[in-house]
């Protein structure tokens, strides 16, 4: 079984595979994230994003204070090369947010928070929820009172809903995101993913190519 929470091997991957975007686009996100970052002021911390454009998406479409955590070296320097020139409100740290959240004095609370896949990562191993749940809290010590947390998994919620009454919020919000159909692509069809809201009672399984969007309120 592959160790997604090891270093070595997405430095491996980084060196192999030019893919940068996990489960869904920003285009995709950008529903669930929109009322939050429309705010005038918005602060978002983005956890394990590699070296995904998702945290420039995010700037450019006018967040002008955006921190990125990442334990990848490699991702970290060449998301530091990209905006050298420029983009001077997003910040980027190489840190393992399985081991806790250590900011700057400055980082005085998020209003959201985007982790697409990390939490994955560190499930993946064998033992991993404890970290996952130290990683939990570390990211909710880091949130405003009222903040949000877009969490972005493979996992249906029967999989990740005990993780997240690990810690209290205020609303829990699923909502899947679904490729286009092996049908669509024979075809030549143009069929972007689509997000889809889901009923509060709807039974929620695993599907191979399905991405679970939760937005946890705090």
């Amino acid at each position: 079984m592959v160790d997604y929470s090891s270093s070595a091997y997405w430095k491996e991957r980084h060196r192999e595979q030019t893919d940068t975007e996990w489960h869904c686009t920003y285009k995709t996100l950008h529903a669930v994230i929109a009322p939050h970052i429309s705010k005038e002021r918005c602060s978002v911390l983005v956890c394990g994003s590699g070296a995904s454009t998702f945290p420039e998406e995010l700037y450019d479409g006018g967040v002008n204070d955006v921190m990125v955590v990442d334990f990848n070296e490699e991702a970290v320097e060449e998301l530091r090369t990209r905006n050298a020139s420029g983009r001077s409100g997003l910040r980027i740290m190489q840190a393992d947010i399985g081991d806790g959240l250590d900011l700057p004095t400055r980082e005085v609370g998020f209003d959201l928070v985007v982790d697409k896949g990390t939490m994955d990562c560190i499930l993946s191993k064998s033992g991993g929820y404890p970290r996952a749940v130290h990683a939990m809290q570390a990211i909710y010590s880091h949130m405003k009172t009222p903040a949000t947390l877009v969490l972005v998994s493979h996992s249906p919620p029967q999989d990740r809903m005990d993780l997240f009454h690990s810690l209290y919020w205020h609303e829990i919000k699923v909502r899947v995101v679904r490729p286009p159909s092996i049908q669509d692509l024979v075809s030549g069809k143009h069929i972007e993913e689509c997000l889809e809201d889901v009923p509060e009672s709807a039974a929620l399984f695993y599907e191979p190519g399905l991405s679970f969007v939760y937005s946890l309120v705090k």
